[in-house]
């Protein structure tokens, strides 16, 4: 098994003649994620090679090639290190200013966090400060180049918002835990979206793009979902957020019971069920399903 294209390579060369390979896909292999060199050779070696191909959303499903959509499973969602209870004793702040908006992720072009920078200024222009929103900022290039950060600190300066910039963190729980909206903007399709599962199960508000995983996560009752790449379309969920208290208080409920569904517990059913099917192994048996549910 692999869940990663590079890992994907290494185990069809090196496994044996009996060994069959089962490829975890998190990434789309579509023009947007690999250069066409990485296409050919994920085509030519890899899928080729491989005994079924195990999607973490629709979205990556539809980025495989027609020939080898045949080898395609059932969606099995990514881990997200959630219980779907991590909301359990946190105070609420539905009605309270200002609204704390958090950005959790890498510092890439195309994670779009200029795009959250770029709605903050519109909400600027119409008279929002300080009083009505802060923005914490986590995360880093990691081992990559620092200019797209240098260039979101200066435009941050230029903002009527307390903006801060957190780095890189190990622990995500305190930042869950004391912000209200987790505002996640990538220009490009996200695979799945650990973060969108994380801030739900955490009782934030969730704001995300419409294409990718975070669309198959999200619905009109669990989060909010703008146009992807558009700061104006972004700015007016915030905006949205900002005048509805009651629509952030049933955001929250909505969100964190749509979360248990993506917890870890249940995604490690959906991959025993994948494997054995794959694999042709029995269906599981009553006492291992007793196991799995904490009941024996």
């Amino acid at each position: 098994m692999s869940n990663t294209l590079r890992a994907g390579v290494y185990v069809v060369l090196l496994k044996g003649r009996r060994q069959e390979h089962v490829l975890l896909l998190h990434d789309g292999i579509d023009g947007q994620s690999l250069s066409p060199l990485k296409r050919a050779i994920l085509n030519w070696l890899v899928l080729s090679r491989t005994k079924a191909i195990v999607p973490n959303s629709r979205w990556t499903a539809s980025t495989v090639p027609e020939k080898f959509q045949g080898l395609l499973t059932t969606v099995a969602y990514t881990f997200s290190g959630t219980t779907g209870n991590e909301h359990r004793g946190r105070v609420e702040r539905a009605d309270a200013r200002p609204l704390r908006l958090l950005s959790l992720s890498r510092l890439v072009k195309w994670k779009g966090v200029h795009l959250v920078l770029d709605a903050l200024e519109i909400l600027a222009k119409e008279n929002f400060g300080e009083r009505d929103l802060i923005l914490t900022i986590a995360g880093s290039a990691i081992l990559g180049p620092d200019k797209y950060a240098a260039e979101l600190k200066s435009r941050a300066k230029l903002l009527p918002f307390s903006v801060e910039f957190v780095g890189q963190v190990a622990q995500i729980a305190p930042l869950l835990l004391s912000n209200d909206v987790l505002v996640h903007a990538s220009v490009r399709p996200e695979p799945f979206g650990q973060v969108i599962v994380q801030g739900l199960s955490y009782g934030l508000v969730v704001v995300a793009p419409d294409s990718g995983g975070p669309a198959e996560i999200l619905n009109d009752e669990s989060g909010l979902l703008f146009t992807r790449g558009s700061s104006i379309s972004l700015a007016n969920a915030l905006r949205h957020l900002l005048e509805s208290p009651e629509l952030r208080k049933s955001l929250v409920e909505n969100g964190q019971a749509a979360a248990i569904s993506y917890s870890d517990s249940e995604i490690v059913k959906k991959y025993d069920t994948i494997f054995r099917s794959v694999l042709g192994f029995p269906e599981v048996l009553q006492e291992e399903s007793k196991i799995s549910d904490g009941v024996a």
